[in-house]
């Protein structure tokens, strides 16, 4: 694996259903969630890691070195500082949010317009048309994953889904998708999955089958009795 002008001195892989620590070559730690991919090289003086997914970062302060994170032409750029970074490949959005520190973002395009993120503020950048949108938010929530907890809040239950998919390496069959679009707030820490099944069904009212890594959804017969 070779990142651009430069070999690849460090590559980790995450799959579905597991999260990952790591220590980087330079005393760096991510946390890795799943589904997540990580590669990191010194390249022209600055150190460069590349990330597919989401991974929780706590940089070791350099000053002559600065460490940039690239996800696409999107970069976020920082001397020391903690931040998460979420961009999974089915989303068309790079969410960043500073926990503490600061941290500057430029796309690869325009390099000279860069913007400086405050902490507890959350750094939305669409992958379609570059445009960065500001929100203040909660850095519990924001990094609830490195905590193994899992936390939906006013979220279609189709995404919530695709969440549970990648948490616990399983594959969704929803056979009613007219629920998909249903909202539904909630948390689970350290949880089996079928104790959050069976949440969601309590509150959805449809049935599930799990076998093996496999997950069917369905409606109960329409002629029963409700």
């Amino acid at each position: 694996h070779e990142l651009q002008n430069g070999n690849a001195s460090f590559l980790a892989e995450v799959p579905a259903g597991d999260r990952v620590q790591l220590t980087l070559p330079d005393k760096s730690s991510v946390k890795l969630n799943s589904e997540s991919s990580l590669s990191y090289a010194y390249v022209g003086g600055k150190r460069i890691a590349r990330l597919e997914g989401e991974g929780y970062f706590q940089v070791s302060k350099d000053t002559r070195h600065p460490f940039v994170v690239q996800v696409g032409s999107l970069n976020i750029e920082v001397l020391g500082t903690c931040f998460n970074v979420c961009s999974y490949k089915e989303n068309d959005f790079v969410e960043t949010s500073l926990i503490e520190g600061s941290v500057r973002l430029y796309d690869s395009k325009s390099p000279s317009e860069s913007i400086i993120l405050k902490p507890s503020q959350k750094a939305i950048y669409s992958k379609n048309n570059g445009k960065i949108s500001f929100h203040n938010t909660d850095n519990v929530k924001e990094t609830a994953w490195i905590q193994n907890r899992l936390v939906f809040e006013s979220e279609k239950l189709g995404s919530v889904f695709q969440k549970i998919e990648r948490w616990y390496g399983v594959h969704i069959d929803l056979l009613c998708p007219e629920i998909a679009n249903d909202q539904i707030s909630g948390s689970f820490k350290d949880e089996q999955l079928p104790y959050v099944m069976e949440a969601l069904k309590f509150q959805y009212g449809f049935n599930y089958k799990i076998i093996g890594n496999n997950v069917t959804i369905n409606k109960p017969n329409q002629s029963k009795i409700k």
